[in-house]
């Protein structure tokens, strides 16, 4: 039994139905991206550590982590500097692609080197990475195997909550 009628019609109506599967699974992603964004609210982990080397960037065009101190008792180091003396560490858990993009946005922005203005822009950061990655999966999974199967990549991945928290939290 055939869903769609014979010929163009038919070839029409399949890419049209396709169109709106991809385009109802990129929104689910979205509006989950978006909340991801509004519940995480402060920067944790790794991220507080790339958080204020882009405000150092900002400020003093350096990738240096304020509140050493509890930051040296979680990585002891050694360190060939004096960290009292500078009064904090240099990044040294991440490349400065991230910190350095952060830093480029804020600016763009208007925002201050305050923590919170330079969080919301790897918030940002993470947002348009996170759609991307839904839309490229889809676009390299329609090449590499089969549009059925891109479509179930992409869902997967916008159902995911790891990937959700990720394009949300800055990282």
């Amino acid at each position: 039994m055939r869903l769609c009628a014979p010929g163009r019609l038919g070839i029409v109506l399949a890419m049209k139905v396709r169109a709106l599967l991809f385009a109802a699974i990129m929104c689910a992603g979205v509006v989950a991206r978006l909340a991801a964004v509004q519940w995480n609210t402060i920067p944790h982990g790794d991220v507080t550590g790339d958080v204020t080397a882009s405000a150092s960037v900002l400020t003093s065009q350096t990738y240096q982590v304020r509140d050493y101190a509890s930051y040296v008792r979680q990585y002891p180091g050694p360190y060939y500097y004096d960290i009292a003396k500078t009064r904090g560490t240099y990044l040294d858990q991440h490349p400065p692609v991230w910190p350095t993009l952060a830093a480029a946005v804020t600016f763009l922005r208007g925002g201050e080197a305050t923590d919170p203005s330079v969080f919301l822009s790897f918030k940002l950061l993470s947002l348009f990475s996170g759609i991307a990655v839904l839309a490229l999966s889809y676009c390299i999974g329609r090449v590499l195997l089969s549009r059925a199967s891109a479509a179930w990549l992409a869902a997967w991945l916008a159902a995911s909550y790891i990937m959700i928290d990720y394009s949300g939290n800055g990282s």
